[in-house]
């Protein structure tokens, strides 16, 4: 019997309003008191919206140039490179050192 109330009083607590969500009134009112916040809220927004942007037309370019010759090549270099560069071999060349694996 227990949990079926449990059941229900989480059923209930799904569907309350939250208690700390504020209006928009009271945003704007709270950045009238404090310009800065609006500032900062101002410039997170812009971030955010350059950073989608950036990726999209990343995504987009890639989608309609392919992927270029160089990143390839780039990629397999680095992937040769750590391959050969085991332990052993950084050991023999005296890397070892700072290096991470």
């Amino acid at each position: 019997m227990g949990t079926m109330q449990q059941t229900a009083k989480a059923a209930t607590m799904i569907n309350e309003a939250p208690m700390n969500r504020l209006s928009l009134s009271d945003r704007l009112k709270s950045y009238k008191r404090t310009p800065g916040s609006l500032l900062v809220m101002l410039l997170v927004v812009l971030s955010a919206v350059a950073t989608i942007a950036a990726l999209i037309f990343l995504i987009l370019y890639i989608l309609v140039n392919g992927i270029p010759e160089a990143i390839v090549a780039g990629v397999l270099t680095v992937l040769i490179g750590r391959t050969l560069m085991k332990k052993t071999m950084k050991e023999r060349l005296g890397f070892t050192h700072g290096v991470s694996d």
